[in-house]
């Protein structure tokens, strides 16, 4: 009766590692399908030790900047329908900080001090 309970949670636990490896692999898979199916729009600036990505709509002497913040993970596809519509009354900007969206990563401190000199330079 033992080996037959062990047997049980055995198989049970087998299937949950199996589910959570399978998970682990379909994300890893569709990441890089979805990275190919959508390039980056926008450009990308040097704020000195990454790549930021910024997408910019819109001209005149107003500027409206989104950037990413908590909860936000790009900030493009987050305000593309609210950057669009105020681009009719000035440029708009919408910025990744390191390592959200499309912008690369880095190792430098992430102070609100370094924060405003990287919006400063785009």
């Amino acid at each position: 009766m033992k080996k037959i309970k062990n047997l049980i949670k055995f198989k049970k636990w087998s299937v949950i590692i199996l589910l959570l490896v399978a998970g682990i692999v379909w994300q890893y898979i569709m990441v890089r399908v979805e990275q190919k199916k959508y390039p980056p729009v926008g450009q990308y600036v040097d704020v000195g030790t990454y790549q930021a990505h910024c997408y910019s709509e819109g001209a005149g002497d107003i500027a409206f900047v989104f950037i990413t913040g908590s909860g936000t993970p790009c900030a493009y596809t987050d305000f593309y329908a609210l950057q669009s519509k105020l681009s009719e009354n000035g440029v708009t900007i919408s910025f990744d900080h390191a390592g959200s969206g499309w912008s690369e990563e880095t190792n430098e401190k992430r102070s609100i001090n370094h924060l405003v000199k990287e919006l400063s330079i785009i």
